[in-house]
Protein backbone atom coordinates (compact mmCIF):
# COMPACT_ATOMS: atom_id res chain seq x y z
CA UNK A 1 0.00 0.00 0.00
CA UNK A 2 1.50 3.08 -0.91
CA UNK A 3 -1.02 5.90 0.68
CA UNK A 4 -3.11 6.19 3.38
CA UNK A 5 -5.41 8.96 4.86
CA UNK A 6 -4.86 10.00 8.31
CA UNK A 7 -7.75 9.38 10.74
CA UNK A 8 -8.19 13.08 10.98
CA UNK A 9 -9.40 13.38 7.77
CA UNK A 10 -11.93 10.71 7.86
CA UNK A 11 -15.55 11.03 8.97
CA UNK A 12 -16.07 8.82 12.46
CA UNK A 13 -16.70 5.49 11.52
CA UNK A 14 -15.31 5.23 8.25
CA UNK A 15 -11.75 3.64 7.10
CA UNK A 16 -10.05 4.34 3.88
CA UNK A 17 -7.06 2.55 2.27
CA UNK A 18 -5.38 3.24 -1.81
CA UNK A 19 -2.91 1.07 -3.65
CA UNK A 20 -1.26 1.37 -6.97
CA UNK A 21 -2.86 -1.92 -8.85
CA UNK A 22 -1.43 -1.16 -12.41
CA UNK A 23 -4.60 0.50 -13.78
CA UNK A 24 -1.65 4.22 -14.48
CA UNK A 25 1.01 3.88 -16.25
CA UNK A 26 2.76 6.01 -13.73
CA UNK A 27 1.89 3.86 -11.00
CA UNK A 28 0.18 6.25 -9.21
CA UNK A 29 -2.56 5.24 -7.12
CA UNK A 30 -5.23 3.68 -8.72
CA UNK A 31 -7.57 2.06 -6.41
CA UNK A 32 -9.17 2.96 -3.17
CA UNK A 33 -11.41 0.87 -0.81
CA UNK A 34 -13.45 3.61 1.24
CA UNK A 35 -15.39 1.08 4.59
CA UNK A 36 -17.81 2.09 6.87
CA UNK A 37 -17.72 0.43 10.01
CA UNK A 38 -21.41 0.43 10.58
CA UNK A 39 -23.35 -1.42 9.04
CA UNK A 40 -25.00 0.78 6.10
CA UNK A 41 -28.61 0.37 3.40
CA UNK A 42 -26.82 2.09 0.97
CA UNK A 43 -23.66 3.98 0.28
CA UNK A 44 -21.76 5.07 -2.81
CA UNK A 45 -19.86 7.89 -4.71
CA UNK A 46 -20.58 7.66 -8.66
CA UNK A 47 -17.63 8.66 -11.30
CA UNK A 48 -18.65 11.79 -13.20
CA UNK A 49 -16.74 10.31 -16.18
CA UNK A 50 -19.63 9.80 -19.35
CA UNK A 51 -18.13 6.08 -19.44
CA UNK A 52 -19.78 4.26 -16.69
CA UNK A 53 -18.53 0.79 -15.63
CA UNK A 54 -20.58 -2.17 -14.87
CA UNK A 55 -20.45 -1.75 -11.12
CA UNK A 56 -21.48 1.70 -11.18
CA UNK A 57 -24.13 1.04 -13.17
CA UNK A 58 -25.14 -1.87 -10.66
CA UNK A 59 -24.88 0.84 -7.29
CA UNK A 60 -27.01 3.13 -8.88
CA UNK A 61 -29.61 0.41 -9.41
CA UNK A 62 -28.78 -0.99 -5.91
CA UNK A 63 -29.84 2.77 -4.78
CA UNK A 64 -32.95 3.29 -7.27
CA UNK A 65 -34.06 0.10 -5.15
CA UNK A 66 -33.65 1.50 -1.92
CA UNK A 67 -36.82 2.51 -2.56
CA UNK A 68 -36.08 6.56 -2.12
CA UNK A 69 -34.13 6.13 1.00
CA UNK A 70 -30.41 6.60 1.05
CA UNK A 71 -28.01 7.66 3.86
CA UNK A 72 -24.85 10.04 3.62
CA UNK A 73 -22.52 11.37 6.24
CA UNK A 74 -20.74 14.85 7.30
CA UNK A 75 -17.46 15.33 5.84
CA UNK A 76 -16.41 18.12 7.76
CA UNK A 77 -17.74 21.66 9.04
CA UNK A 78 -16.20 24.42 7.85
CA UNK A 79 -15.46 27.33 9.61
CA UNK A 80 -18.88 28.91 9.72
CA UNK A 81 -20.49 25.98 11.04
CA UNK A 82 -21.93 24.58 7.92
CA UNK A 83 -21.72 20.61 7.30
CA UNK A 84 -20.31 19.21 4.13
CA UNK A 85 -21.96 15.98 3.19
CA UNK A 86 -20.77 13.47 0.74
CA UNK A 87 -24.06 13.74 -1.33
CA UNK A 88 -24.15 15.53 -4.93
CA UNK A 89 -27.28 16.39 -6.91
CA UNK A 90 -25.65 13.06 -9.19
CA UNK A 91 -26.35 11.24 -5.95
CA UNK A 92 -29.80 12.01 -5.07
CA UNK A 93 -31.29 14.18 -8.48
CA UNK A 94 -34.49 14.24 -7.12
CA UNK A 95 -34.22 16.41 -3.88
CA UNK A 96 -32.61 19.18 -6.01
CA UNK A 97 -35.62 19.21 -8.59
CA UNK A 98 -38.35 22.17 -8.59
CA UNK A 99 -41.22 20.96 -5.87
CA UNK A 100 -39.66 17.99 -4.77
CA UNK A 101 -41.30 16.23 -1.95
CA UNK A 102 -38.35 14.57 0.49
CA UNK A 103 -37.13 15.14 4.10
CA UNK A 104 -32.95 15.14 5.42
CA UNK A 105 -32.61 14.50 8.67
CA UNK A 106 -29.16 15.48 10.08
CA UNK A 107 -28.61 15.68 14.01
CA UNK A 108 -31.75 17.00 15.79
CA UNK A 109 -33.00 18.26 12.83
CA UNK A 110 -35.14 17.69 9.44
CA UNK A 111 -34.34 19.42 6.57
CA UNK A 112 -37.22 20.15 3.57
CA UNK A 113 -35.88 22.72 1.75
CA UNK A 114 -32.81 23.45 -0.42
CA UNK A 115 -31.82 27.10 -1.92
CA UNK A 116 -29.97 28.40 -4.44
CA UNK A 117 -28.18 30.78 -1.61
CA UNK A 118 -27.12 31.33 1.68
CA UNK A 119 -29.72 34.37 1.66
CA UNK A 120 -32.66 32.70 0.40
CA UNK A 121 -33.41 31.55 4.27
CA UNK A 122 -34.25 33.09 6.94
CA UNK A 123 -32.06 34.22 9.71
CA UNK A 124 -31.15 30.87 11.52
CA UNK A 125 -33.26 28.75 9.45
CA UNK A 126 -32.06 25.30 8.43
CA UNK A 127 -32.06 24.18 5.40
CA UNK A 128 -29.53 22.86 1.96
CA UNK A 129 -27.62 24.01 -0.85
CA UNK A 130 -24.94 22.85 -3.14
CA UNK A 131 -21.73 24.07 -1.96
CA UNK A 132 -18.72 25.11 -4.54
CA UNK A 133 -17.41 22.12 -4.31
CA UNK A 134 -20.61 20.76 -5.28
CA UNK A 135 -21.41 18.66 -2.17
CA UNK A 136 -24.82 19.25 -0.35
CA UNK A 137 -24.15 21.61 2.76
CA UNK A 138 -26.57 21.35 5.55
CA UNK A 139 -26.72 25.70 6.60
CA UNK A 140 -28.13 28.34 8.12
CA UNK A 141 -28.62 31.45 7.37
CA UNK A 142 -26.97 33.76 9.81
CA UNK A 143 -25.73 31.01 11.86
CA UNK A 144 -23.71 27.74 12.48
CA UNK A 145 -25.55 24.70 11.18
CA UNK A 146 -23.49 22.31 12.98
CA UNK A 147 -24.24 23.85 16.24
CA UNK A 148 -27.83 24.51 15.63
CA UNK A 149 -28.32 20.95 14.45
CA UNK A 150 -25.80 18.96 16.90
CA UNK A 151 -24.18 17.21 14.25
CA UNK A 152 -20.68 16.96 13.28
CA UNK A 153 -17.47 15.09 11.41
CA UNK A 154 -18.87 11.21 10.58
CA UNK A 155 -22.72 11.92 11.35
CA UNK A 156 -25.40 10.68 9.79
CA UNK A 157 -27.45 12.25 6.95
CA UNK A 158 -30.39 10.52 5.97
CA UNK A 159 -32.78 11.08 2.70
CA UNK A 160 -36.13 10.20 2.61
CA UNK A 161 -37.71 10.66 -1.29
CA UNK A 162 -41.33 11.01 -2.14
CA UNK A 163 -43.49 8.35 -0.20
CA UNK A 164 -40.73 7.86 1.93
CA UNK A 165 -40.01 11.46 3.34
CA UNK A 166 -43.83 11.16 4.34
CA UNK A 167 -43.17 7.08 6.08
CA UNK A 168 -40.82 9.35 8.28
CA UNK A 169 -37.08 7.37 9.69
CA UNK A 170 -35.93 3.99 9.16
CA UNK A 171 -33.36 4.29 6.15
Amino acid sequence: MKHALSEASLPHGFRFAATACGLKKTGALDLGLLCSEEPASAAAVFTQNLVVAAPVLISKENLRKSKGRMRGVVLKIDRFGNLITNVTPVDAPAIFAESAKFKITVGTREITDIRKTYAEGAPGEVFGIVGSMGYLEIVANRGAAAQITGAGKGSEVSIFLGEAAAAGKGA
